[in-house]
């Protein structure tokens, strides 16, 4: 039984992959989708809790409960789907395959509205899923929407929520957007990106502590710059996303410089795109600046003192290492690290001024690891 209850859930997400893609119809998968996050969730409240050690002996045991492992995943798959509809219908797009952004642009704003309309009340009712996972979509779905409506549940939910700070934090933000009539994907995917890129860098610092060598110092090295384009990437993505949503423009060379692009001619006289390399510092000063400008924030990088001293020292090491003319260029020397270490310092400095969270999160584990006896 739960075998084959997996196996078409592995169906259901083919089918939903394929919708975005404009493969199948768009409508009728949200429609299916939507009777999933229902799925036996009205039998829950005629139920009393119950606690699950073991999800594979409570569901053997109890198959069709509304809180075995395959029917709460059910609704989880479910609404996480219509969030990703509800984000793409509303112009969100970052890490998103082109073939999809371009099928959502071609739906109109009537089938968005007929879609989002369809989804809502089943939004509502969901809010109180027994499930976190659940509630938690549902309430960052509703923040996209802005809906007036969803205003006395969000308020409801706030005050009946009991299991940790992120719902009611999350709750506090989507009752804002629905207040003020402001559209937002609350579901912070730069601070999830920025924490994925720090872990590469933490396991090189823990690696370099375990072993100080050559070869550990130049990952560190290549970790830390692969961690800063990494998220400037995600950044200058992020820039791009809310200027097609229309929620600011761009200039001509703006947008070009986002997307690294240039333009120039064939030996026939054939325009033809190109691409475009930015030097590290110049594109770290351009991306800052231009995301604290849509974003409307005050905070800027400080670029007088050591810091970005240390910053444009340390592009040259990881050029050096990148491309070496000897083998003396592939040698990781103390102050090295230290400049490097430094550059990374300021980097997320600048970053945390832009957007604070996950500040703590990082901080504590690059300490840790830096902390760590050496052997």
């Amino acid at each position: 039984m739960l075998r084959e209850r997996l196996i078409r859930a592995k169906q259901k997400d083919s089918q939903r992959e394929d919708s975005l893609k404009g493969k199948l119809a768009l409508e009728s998968v949200v429609a299916e989708a939507i009777e999933d996050l229902g799925y036996r969730r009205k039998t829950i409240f005629e139920m009393p809790p119950v606690e699950i050690r073991s999800d594979v002996e409570f569901e053997t045991a109890n198959p069709e409960h509304p809180e075995a492992a395959s029917n709460r995943f059910r609704r989880i798959d479910a609404v996480e789907y219509l969030y990703e509809v509800v984000r793409l219908l509303n112009g969100y797009t970052v890490g998103v395959l082109e073939e999809i952004v371009e099928f959502f642009r071609t739906i109109s704003d009537n089938k968005r509205l007929q879609i989002e309309r369809g989804i809502l009340p089943e939004l509502h009712d969901a809010l109180f899923d027994r499930d976190a996972a659940v509630r938690l979509t549902v309430v960052e779905t509703l923040a996209i929407l802005a809906r007036p409506e969803s205003i006395p549940l969000l308020e409801r939910l706030s005050r009946s929520e009991d299991e940790g700070t992120l719902i009611p934090g999350a709750a506090a933000k989507a009752l804002d957007c629905c207040q003020n009539s402001k559209p937002t994907d609350i579901r912070n995917h730069i601070s999830a990106a920025r924490e994925t890129l720090n872990g590469d860098v933490v396991d090189c610092v823990i690696a370099l502590r375990r072993s100080d060598s050559q070869v550990h110092r130049r990952s560190l090295v290549r970790a830390v710059f692969a961690a800063i384009e990494g998220f400037v990437s995600v950044m200058k993505a992020d820039v791009i996303e809310d200027s097609y949503a229309g929620r600011f423009t761009l200039s001509r060379a703006e947008r070009a410089v986002l997307l690294e692009e240039a333009y120039d001619l064939t030996d026939t006289g054939q325009p033809r795109l190109r691409p475009f390399f930015l030097p590290t510092a110049k594109n770290v000063r351009f991306v800052f600046a231009l995301f604290a400008r849509v974003r409307g924030l005050s905070a800027q990088a400080d670029y007088s003192g050591d810091g970005w001293r240390a910053f444009r020292e340390a592009v040259e090491i990881r050029n050096r290492i990148t491309h070496p003319k000897a083998s003396v260029d592939l040698s990781i020397s103390s102050s090295d690290l230290k400049l490097t270490e430094q550059a990374y310092a300021w980097f997320l400095d600048a970053t945390f001024a832009l957007n604070p969270e996950g500040r703590e999160e990082i901080s504590e584990l690059l300490d840790a690891a830096r902390q760590m006896p050496l052997t």
